[in-house]
C-alpha cells in the first residue's frame, strides 16, 4: 500500500567455489549464482540457494523450512527458483556436468514441510525407457540434461513442460556414445501427480557443439492449436504441440 520496507532475506552463501570446479576459474567464480525466479503460495514465498529449497513466512521473510534436496557437496544447484503446480513445490537442477553416481532432476515438494513427493531424472538409466540410447554407459558416465530455467504448466492438459540441457561432455566421441542420449536436449511433459513423462520431444539429438535447449517452456493457444514453444543457442523457435509432444513447426532466425 505504502512502498514501505518490510523485510530482507538474503539466501545464504552456501555455493561454494567448489561447487563450480571443471566450470570456472577459483577467482572468478560467484558466491551464490543469481536466482531467475521465486514462486509465491499461500502464505510463502518459496525460493533456491545452493541445492537448497527454501520456504519464507510472506508477512515476515522468517525461515519456515530449509532442505537440502541434493548433496552440495557434488556440485548439484538450483539456477533457477521453483514453480506452484496443484498445490506442489516444483523445481528443476542444475550442476550436472561432472561425472556423479546420480543425474539431474525434477522434483515436486510438500509447501508445508519441503517433504519430497517424486523426482524424475532427465537422464535415461540403464533397463529404463530411452535408455539405449546412451549405449552401454554406466550410469556415471551419462551426464548433462541440466535444467537452467523454470518450467511451465498449463491447467487444460494438466502437464507440466520442462526444458533440458545437452549431454555432457559436450562432444560424442567424448562421451563415447552414438546414440541419441535421452532425454538431452528435449521438452519433457511431466504429470504432476506421479512426474511420469507423458512425453517428450528430443529437439537435437546427440548434439555435439555445446547448442542445448534448455530455456523457457512458452505456452501459447492460436490459430486453434494448443502449442509449447521454445528457443535454444541456435536461435530456432520451436513449436510443439503439447497435448502430444508432436512437431508442428520450426523457424530459423539466424544463428
Amino acid at each position: 500500500a505504502t512502498g514501505d520496507f518490510l523485510w530482507e532475506f538474503k539466501t545464504p552463501s552456501n555455493t561454494s567455489r567448489a561447487a563450480f570446479a571443471g566450470r570456472f576459474a577459483p577467482t572468478t567464480a560467484p558466491s551464490v549464482e543469481p536466482m531467475r525466479n521465486i514462486a509465491i503460495y499461500g502464505d510463502k514465498i518459496f525460493t533456491a540457494s545452493g541445492s537448497r529449497l527454501i520456504a519464507l513466512n510472506a508477512r515476515t521473510g522468517a525461515v519456515v523450512w530449509d532442505n537440502e534436496v541434493y548433496p552440495h557437496s557434488l556440485g548439484y544447484r538450483y539456477t533457477a527458483g521453483p514453480i506452484v503446480v496443484k498445490g506442489k513445490i516444483v523445481a528443476g537442477s542444475t550442476g550436472c556436468e561432472r561425472y556423479k553416481k546420480d543425474s539431474c532432476y525434477i522434483s515436486a515438494h510438500d509447501p508445508e514441510t519441503g517433504k519430497e513427493f517424486w523426482r524424475t531424472s532427465t537422464i535415461a538409466r540403464p533397463g529404463e525407457p530411452g535408455g539405449d540410447t546412451w549405449g552401454d554407459l554406466s550410469p556415471i558416465f551419462r551426464a548433462g540434461g541440466d535444467m537452467w530455467q523454470a518450467g511451465s504448466y498449463d491447467p487444460k492438459t494438466n502437464l507440466i513442460y520442462w526444458g533440458t540441457a545437452q549431454a555432457k561432455p559436450w562432444a560424442r566421441f567424448q562421451r563415447g556414445s552414438e546414440g541419441d542420449a535421452l532425454y538431452t536436449n528435449s521438452t519433457l511433459a511431466l504429470d504432476p501427480d506421479t512426474g511420469k513423462i507423458v512425453w517428450y520431444h528430443q529437439l537435437l539429438p546427440a548434439e555435439t557443439h555445446d547448442m542445448d535447449e534448455t530455456f523457457e517452456r512458452v505456452l501459447v493457444d492460436h490459430d486453434g492449436k494448443s502449442s509449447v514453444f521454445s528457443m535454444g543457442k541456435l536461435a530456432i523457435l520451436w513449436e510443439l504441440d503439447r497435448k502430444t509432444g508432436a512437431f508442428i513447426s520450426a523457424h530459423d532466425l539466424g544463428y
